[in-house]
């Protein structure tokens, strides 16, 4: 009888022993991974495969896509202009932004779209760092090559029957993107990797898109030279 106490009693005294150093342990996922990660390994069928160190030859998919820049471009957007909208292709080469004209406007400074002075004091704050820093991005590289911008101004209708129908908006308009473009080139951008235009859409809207730049590449003389030398 005296030894079924004596284990029933160390019985009681292991269980709560197990039962103090259970409520005063703790679980830390930082420590644990590396263990597991350890037995995984250690009881895995699978056969071992020898670490390689990543390669410093770019894939095509990252030469070819915008990734951080565009994401800059899209952040930079989302600072100073609201209302905007940011769209991109399936491979994420291109993006759409499409932004309301006064709100662009103002955030790149054109003087003459200043009717008083509280929208020139407005004006000017808005556009302290967006300008330069959306330059910087666009001539930012990616490969070797600079990101371009299309800008196209939304009218009422197709360009050739806006010019008939209202041939003063029409010179408006056109007036505009062009003093956009010639903005951003006074700013620093050169002149190939900024185009505009207008098309028929939303009117006070802009359209812009961003990609890399890619060099007019044409074809070797040579082939042209064979085909006149035999005609």
């Amino acid at each position: 009888m005296a030894n079924q106490f004596l284990a029933l009693s160390l019985f009681l005294m292991l269980l709560s022993f197990f039962i103090v150093m259970n409520s005063v342990s703790g679980y830390e996922s930082r420590k644990s991974v590396p263990v597991l990660n350890s037995l995984s390994i250690a009881f895995s069928t699978d056969p071992m495969k020898e670490n390689q160190a990543p390669s410093e030859e770019e894939t095509p998919r990252m030469s070819l896509t915008g990734g951080d820049t565009l994401e800059n471009i899209k952040g930079l957007f989302g600072a100073h202009i609201s209302g905007f909208k940011e769209a991109r292709n399936r491979l994420g080469t291109l993006m759409h932004v499409r932004v309301p004209v006064l709100a662009f406007e103002q955030n790149i400074d054109i003087p003459y779209l200043k009717k008083n002075e509280a929208s020139q004091t407005n004006a000017s704050d808005a556009s302290g760092a967006f300008l330069p820093t959306l330059i910087t991005l666009l001539r930012s590289e990616k490969a070797g090559l600079p990101y371009r911008m299309d800008m196209v101004l939304n009218i009422p209708e197709s360009a050739p029957q806006y010019q008939i129908d209202n041939p003063e908006g029409f010179q408006k308009s056109l007036q505009k993107i062009s003093d956009f473009a010639h903005k951003m080139e006074q700013n620093g951008l050169p002149a190939h990797l900024v185009t505009a235009g207008l098309q028929a859409g939303e009117p006070g809207y802009l359209d812009l898109y961003f990609r890399l730049y890619e060099p007019y590449s044409p074809l070797p003389d040579a082939p042209q030279n064979k085909t006149r030398e035999g005609g």
